[in-house]
């Protein structure tokens, strides 16, 4: 749900494996401009906010001597490539690269509710990884796909084509299938959560059938 901190948790996750191991990460979006969009910044404002988050609460020892720097779409710790940009549309563009220390593939926003999804996502996903993964012997081992958005339904392209919109436990809002590879989890912010099904506003929204389905209050 919103604000949960999922994209920084990731964020942060994947700067303590660069500084530990050196593990590199993709950043992938559905199109260039998405990078390319002066508004939006995706790469700089996606990292940005973990970095100050482990500055500030010390997640990572001496981090402070380092230096976070973006160019081209990259984000670099110290002038070394940390994060390349990954835009799905582009997929085939990217079977000659070589991305031997990426070990971390984040898809931010992978379900929408305004951009145009593209019509082959599920298959460019999993060309990326292959992409990705064969660079290395222990790919299986190493290489994670994370994938973090807000959703108003479990029902979405990714979810259908591996069959988690039938599986998902709606109890509890989790579903880990180890022998698939795959570990769903739906966060929930507890006190936000009472706090807003207490608000007069959710009181009147808990009457109607949206509000019942689609945002959960009951």
């Amino acid at each position: 749900n919103r604000r949960a901190g999922k994209s920084v948790g990731v964020g942060i996750y994947a700067l303590q494996d660069y500084f530990k191991y050196g593990y590199q990460t993709a950043l992938v979006r559905r199109y260039l401009k998405d990078f390319e969009d002066k508004k939006k910044q995706a790469m700089e404002n996606f990292w940005k906010k973990a970095w100050f988050t482990c500055l500030k609460y010390g997640y990572i020892d001496g981090l402070e001597s380092h230096e976070l720097k973006f160019d081209g779409h990259i984000a670099y710790i110290d002038d070394k490539v940390f994060c390349y940009p990954i835009a799905l549309n582009l997929y085939n563009d990217y079977k000659n690269n070589m991305f031997e220390n990426v070990h971390t593939i984040i898809y931010d926003e992978f379900v929408t509710e305004q951009a145009t999804r593209l019509k082959d996502e599920v298959f460019a996903m999993f060309n990326i990884y292959d992409t990705i993964a064969r660079s290395r012997d222990d790919a299986l081992k190493t290489t994670s796909v994370v994938f973090i958005s807000n959703i108003i339904s479990n029902a979405n392209d990714f979810h259908a084509e591996l069959g988690i919109d039938r599986e998902l436990r709606i109890d509890t809002k989790k579903l880990i299938r180890p022998q698939y590879g795959y570990c769903v989890e739906i966060v929930n912010n507890e006190v936000a959560k009472e706090q807003i099904t207490n608000s007069v506003i959710a009181k009147v929204m808990q009457k109607s059938e949206t509000g019942r389905k689609d945002l959960g209050y009951s």
